[in-house]
């Protein structure tokens, strides 16, 4: 089987979560549960293409997923550590004639400002996308963060992503 690289979406749900344990194997388990995809078999993706897409809650979209083929992933898993703090945030766009979807992660000190730089970026990408394809005025992104601040001596997760069902790109 070759790898799906890129899918235009037709179903897409945006998720996030965040998990913490004693290793990182279970904190990604957690971050999964925490994001409602523990129990989904899916096929991570690198692009998205610009596609219009209906956004749809996790009950919708799993109802969806039992009538469209594979699942699709489009995020990020992020791993921390003690002393870290991480945030990701995930933004989509879907017009009549135009979709798309940014994510972005960032981790550093907990000091730093990273909540608002990571969630403005990733809606600044995907509102500068929709203008430069579009050439009109973007509508406001459907956007979910996420953040984790790793104080204890723990192994922290952080997930952000777009769940899809559409058709892998030729």
């Amino acid at each position: 089987m070759s790898r799906v690289l890129s899918v235009s979406p037709k179903y897409v749900w945006l998720t996030s979560g965040t998990g913490e344990y004693g290793n990182q194997c279970t904190s990604m388990c957690m971050a999964k549960r925490s994001a409602g995809i523990e129990n989904v078999l899916y096929i991570p993706i690198s692009q998205i293409g610009d596609s219009p897409f209906v956004v749809l809650d996790r009950k919708e979209f799993i109802e969806k997923s039992e009538l469209y083929g594979p699942i699709y992933m489009y995020g990020v898993i992020q791993y921390g550590k003690s002393g870290e703090r991480i945030m990701g945030s995930i933004s989509a766009i879907s017009t009549d004639s135009w979709g798309g979807i940014a994510y972005n992660c960032r981790y550093g000190k907990p000091s730093s400002s990273l909540p608002i730089r990571s969630e403005m970026s990733s809606i600044r990408q995907v509102v500068a996308d929709y203008e430069r394809v579009t050439g009109q005025q973007s509508p406001k992104p459907l956007t979910v963060t996420s953040e984790v601040s790793c104080e204890e001596d723990l192994e922290y997760t952080l997930i952000v992503s777009a769940m899809v069902l559409g058709e892998p790109d030729v």
